[in-house]
């Protein structure tokens, strides 16, 4: 039996909570009239339960097609970063050919003979920079053995053209002008030899050209 703390009122019926006549709260009849009923707590209200941290994710390798893929990304970089380097080198001989070349034609007086391979091989020299990134082995073979056949033209050219006055001036017979030309020849020989090195080289480098991404 529950009954109201303000006009004394009784109720039977368990269920109320409030008086009917004045609203006051009710309480039962052997509990003290200034307790109440205990504020029910909602749901929202509670203090979230703690929780476990989380377990470290196991390491899981990588799928085929993932691992490909980043290897071909690393190679990719790996690849940029040498044909920039390749194309420098290329760059810097073909300045230095064009000088050397131009310089003793003029300083000799003559060299028109070498005009087109000297221009064939300028233009060769141009598209292995124009290559380097899918070539770039082949590209530096081609471009050093190109310009070192330029510059050991020019330099050979140079002192061929500054011996002939040394032979008056200097008295050198004829016997021994011979063998210093004799030894020219040579040293031209060898540096021709060394320039088909560079070029077999070249040809024999792989050719398969490395894929690029998008």
């Amino acid at each position: 039996m529950k009954q109201c703390p303000k006009c004394k009122q009784k109720y039977d019926d368990d269920s109320l909570r409030f008086c009917l006549e004045d609203g006051t709260p009710l309480a039962r009849e052997n509990a003290s009239p200034n307790s109440a009923d205990q504020t029910a707590v909602l749901p929202g209200n509670e203090r979230p339960a703690t929780t476990i941290a989380q377990p470290a994710r196991p390491e899981v390798p990588l799928p085929a097609t993932v691992r490909a893929h980043k290897t071909t990304e690393e190679l990719n970089r790996k690849t940029s970063s040498s044909s920039g380097i390749v194309r420098i080198v290329i760059a810097v001989l073909f300045v230095i050919s064009l000088a050397m070349t131009g310089f003793s034609w003029i300083a000799s007086g003559h060299g028109t003979r070498r005009i087109p391979l000297v221009l064939l091989f300028l233009a060769v020299m141009v598209l292995a920079f124009v290559r380097a990134p899918s070539h770039p082995k082949l590209s530096l073979f081609a471009g050093l053995a190109l310009a070192f056949d330029l510059i050991e033209t020019a330099i050979y050219i140079l002192i061929n053209r500054g011996l002939q006055p040394l032979q008056s001036t200097m008295q050198t017979s004829a016997a021994q002008m011979k063998t210093v030309y004799t030894t020219l020849t040579v040293l031209d020989d060898f540096a021709l030899v060394a320039v088909l090195i560079l070029l077999t080289a070249a040809v024999l480098t792989g050719r398969k050209p490395i894929p690029q991404t998008a």
